[in-house]
C-alpha cells in the first residue's frame, strides 16, 4: 500500500471490507442454516416481512430440494459479492487504478445490494432489520466516502462524485419506498 493514500480512501476501503465481511457471513450462516434446519430454516431466513411473514415449506421432496438448491445458490452468490468487496477495497488502497475499482464497486456491488434491498426487503418479503439493511447502509456510506480520497483528474472530481453518489442513494431509497407503497396497495386489493 502506498504511504500517501488519503484517509478518506482508507475509510472507504474499510467500508468495502466491512460490506464484504457482512456478505461472506451470510454465505456461512446460510449454509449452516440449510444444513441444520433444511428448507424450513432457509424459508425462515428469506421471509419475515410484512407481506410474507412466513412461508410454508412444500410437502413434496422435489420442490423442497429445488428450494434448498436455490437458497444455497443465493447465499453462495451473496458470499461471492462479499469477496468482490475485498477486491474493491484492495484496488482502492493499492492506488494504482482506484477509480476503476470504485466504479466496479458502485456498479456491480450496487446491482447486487440494491436488487436485494428493493426486491426482497422494501417489497416486504424479508423483515427489514439491522441484518438486512446493514449492507445497503454500508454500501451507501462506501460510495459516498470513497471518492473523497481518490485522485482527481480530468472531468472527475471526488467531491462531485460523492455528491452524485449521495443524491443517487437518496433517489434510490425514494424509488424503493414508492415501490413498497405500490406493492402494499396492490396486496391490500388481493
Amino acid at each position: 500500500m502506498p504511504a500517501d493514500v488519503p484517509t478518506a480512501a482508507l475509510v472507504g476501503a474499510g467500508l468495502w471490507v466491512l460490506w464484504g465481511i457482512l456478505h461472506v457471513y451470510v454465505l456461512f450462516h446460510g449454509l449452516l442454516v440449510v444444513s441444520s434446519q433444511g428448507v424450513t430454516g432457509a424459508l425462515e431466513m428469506l421471509t419475515g416481512g410484512i407481506i410474507v411473514p412466513k412461508a410454508i415449506p412444500p410437502a413434496d421432496e422435489r420442490s423442497s430440494f429445488a428450494i434448498g438448491q436455490l437458497f444455497k445458490n443465493f447465499v453462495i452468490d451473496v458470499g461471492g459479492y462479499g469477496v468482490l468487496g475485498f477486491f474493491v477495497a484492495y484496488g482502492i488502497i493499492d492506488y494504482q487504478t482506484p477509480w476503476i475499482w470504485y466504479v466496479v464497486g458502485v456498479v456491480t456491488i450496487g446491482l447486487a445490494d440494491l436488487a436485494f434491498l428493493f426486491q426482497m426487503v422494501t417489497s416486504g418479503v424479508i423483515k427489514a432489520d439491522a441484518k438486512t439493511v446493514g449492507g445497503p447502509i454500508v454500501y451507501f456510506a462506501a460510495i459516498t466516502v470513497t471518492p473523497l480520497g481518490l485522485p482527481s483528474g480530468g472531468l472527475i472530481s471526488p467531491v462531485a462524485m460523492s455528491v452524485v453518489a449521495g443524491v443517487t442513494a437518496v433517489l434510490l431509497m425514494a424509488l424503493g419506498k414508492m415501490q413498497f407503497s405500490g406493492l402494499r396497495n396492490t396486496t391490500a386489493q388481493l
